[in-house]
């Protein structure tokens, strides 16, 4: 039985990245016209390969498009809300995208190990641990992370990388993209970590996505010019 279980998986899986890469190739172009990314890198360009945990602020509904942008190299599944699964067609597009359907109100136990049964096969995950859009983004908030972010990583023997995605105030500004150095949650953790552990790796993960918004201020300030934004 779970021979066949795989058999079938394995059959599936040339389709489902013919899918995924059609998609990513044929709209590679319009997005990155329509973005225009530039990235910065404090610490150095990092590791892309799997398996890590892509953690991303969300300020808008194409932070997804941006992280896919991010690795052009790579095949990244992004945690989708389940609102996005409702009808046969999104469903079987966001599956062949390889997104992970979530409930952001209640997150179950079959979404996180969907998670890092994946992790642990090597794979790239795009999360974004403020759960919702951030609606205040503007004042240059950035909200609580869910501790879930921790937790997978975790039991998914995963790295965690903090991605900073700058609100472009108008659309034909670029999008400034600033990625951090990959943490090791387990070697920070251990094989058993603590309720108040995993808290305080949560919040020092945000502290990190602070940190490179405040990198991007300091280097590129709100009151530059409009040429300067648009550079």
């Amino acid at each position: 039985m779970n021979s066949d279980n795989k058999s079938k998986k394995q059959k599936k899986k040339p389709f489902d990245n013919l899918v995924y890469d059609f998609v990513k190739v044929t709209g590679a172009v319009p997005a990155w016209l329509w973005l225009r990314p530039k990235y910065y890198y404090p610490f150095g360009k990092p590791c892309k390969d799997g398996p890590l945990l892509v953690a991303a602020n969300h300020y808008s509904g194409l932070d997804p498009v941006s992280v896919l942008l991010s690795f052009p190299r790579h095949r990244v599944n992004i945690l989708a809300t389940k609102q996005l699964f409702n009808t046969k067609i999104t469903r079987f597009f966001f599956t062949r995208m390889h997104c992970v359907e979530v409930d952001r109100e209640n997150f179950n136990i079959s979404s996180f190990h969907e998670v890092t049964d994946r992790l642990k096969q090597g794979r790239i995950i795009g999360i974004f641990p403020e759960g919702k859009i951030n609606e205040r983004e503007e004042n240059g908030s950035v909200l609580d992370f869910k501790s879930g972010v921790v937790l997978m990583a975790h039991r998914g023997n995963a790295k965690v990388l903090p991605m900073y995605l700058s609100k472009r105030k108008k659309w034909y500004h670029r999008q400034r993209i600033v990625m951090g150095a990959p943490i090791d949650i387990s070697e920070k953790l251990g094989k058993i970590p603590t309720m108040q552990a995993v808290n305080d790796m949560t919040e020092y993960l945000r502290e990190k996505e602070i940190e490179l918004r405040k990198y991007l201020d300091d280097n590129y300030p709100k009151n530059k010019s409009k040429k300067g934004e648009n550079e």
